[in-house]
């Protein structure tokens, strides 16, 4: 599925059913090019000072938890009625958000750009979760917005239960997408 991947897939080449391993993509071939003028080009993302980061994957998973554990936090203070709490999360939440897709959009994606440029296909897939992103992202951080502005009450409790579980599903599908695929990705190169 993935060019990355391909490597792992074999095809039939002939009735005997003998097998061959399928020709890796462009971007499989500088990372096997072991030449150290290759090596520390697949180090930068091409045409910036963004250099590959072999702790960062790590770092995006340790983001991925602790909101997950602050998501969890803002729904249980909610359950316990202790709105001041709720809101006191909801910025943390909101500041630690901010700081991830900042850093996933700048040091991911901008990398990946850069690297997927000749393969078509993964470069497609990361154009594709960067523009999803974007959208969950805008929708999120307008959630976190109002939210803070209103602040969570008896008034609204309800309604922001509904909200906080909707986006809670759209994330969580969406870390555990990143983190089989894009930080794969990410990790081979």
């Amino acid at each position: 599925m993935l060019g990355l991947f391909r490597k792992k897939i074999v095809a039939d080449t002939s009735e005997n059913s003998e097998r061959m391993p399928i020709k890796p993509s462009p971007s499989e071939s500088r990372l096997q090019d072991k030449r150290p003028e290759v090596q520390e080009a697949v180090r930068y993302a091409k045409g910036t000072a963004i250099r590959y980061d072999e702790y960062l994957v790590d770092k995006l998973k340790d983001d991925h938890q602790e909101l997950l554990r602050q998501y969890t936090e803002i729904g249980n203070s909610v359950d316990k009625r202790d709105y001041k709490k709720c809101n006191e999360i909801l910025g943390r939440f909101k500041a630690r958000l901010t700081d991830h897709l900042l850093n996933e959009n700048v040091k991911l994606y901008v990398f990946l750009d850069c690297h997927m440029e000749n393969d078509e296909m993964n470069a497609a897939l990361v154009r594709s979760f960067r523009q999803e992103m974007d959208k969950i992202g805008k929708v999120v951080m307008d959630f976190l917005r109002r939210y803070q502005k209103l602040t969570v009450s008896d008034a609204n409790a309800k309604e922001f239960k509904q909200e906080l579980s909707n986006i809670g599903n759209v994330l969580v599908d969406r870390i555990n997408r990143e983190e089989s695929t894009l930080y794969s990705m990410y990790e081979l190169i």
